[in-house]
């Protein structure tokens, strides 16, 4: 990360010293550091800017504050200080997706074992779960993956792929869904899916039979 000037006035203050320090929304201390204020007799009292360069390596997007202060010698307790809230850095919204690349829509699947495979981003830890499901929604088979792209588990996108193992009867009409649930509540944050048939259904013969009359048979 790169150095961030923090800056301000003071006055009044022992030696000129001032802490600061950078805070996390839950309080913790991400960065300290101490300067002094810039002026003739600071040590005495007198009133002058300061500055720090500071390093904070936290990802942006954060919430947090600045945090400055100054203590007494006699019991290190705070003489006076003074707090901004920040946010550190600017967060890039990330499109959470998925898609499915194979099989393709409405492809008949003649082996039992199948790849799936696609692309996605945005997935909480680039989490994915795949499903294969009959025509009333059942599941006949699942299996969870993870995005394959370094820090996935940040959002980045990436493909993805598992193999799924159905046994039904050829024939059997169905659909291939890939989710990402939400760690919070479970319910569904992004989602594809694609028509199936699980296997060539047996071919119906084409006939035409007369069943009334029988044969011999008349009837005026």
């Amino acid at each position: 990360p790169q150095p961030v000037q923090i800056s301000g006035m003071g006055g009044g203050l022992f030696e000129g010293n001032v802490v600061v320090q950078v805070l996390d929304a839950g309080g913790n201390v991400l960065a300290l550091e101490t300067t002094t204020v810039n002026a003739p007799d600071a040590g005495s009292g007198r009133e002058g800017p300061w500055s720090v360069q500071m390093v904070i390596p936290v990802k942006p997007g954060t919430v947090g504050q600045i945090h400055a202060f100054s203590t007494t010698p006699a019991d290190g307790s705070v003489t006076t200080s003074t707090s901004v809230a920040v946010t550190f850095g600017r967060s890039i919204e990330v499109n959470t997706y998925i898609e499915i690349s194979e099989p393709l829509g409405n492809s008949v699947l003649n082996e039992s074992t199948f790849t799936v495979s696609g692309t996605g981003g945005g997935t909480f830890e680039g989490t994915v779960v795949v499903q294969a499901l009959d025509a009333g929604g059942n599941v006949l088979a699942e299996q969870p993956t993870i995005i394959d792209a370094p820090n996935a588990g940040l959002g980045k996108a990436g493909p993805w792929s598992v193999q799924l193992s159905v046994s039904t009867n050829p024939g059997t009409i169905g659909k291939i869904n890939a989710y990402s649930p939400s760690p919070v509540d479970g319910s569904i944050m992004a989602a594809s899916s694609v028509n199936v048939t699980y296997g060539e259904g047996e071919a119906v013969k084409s006939f035409i039979k007369i069943t009334e009359p029988t044969k011999g048979e008349f009837r005026p």
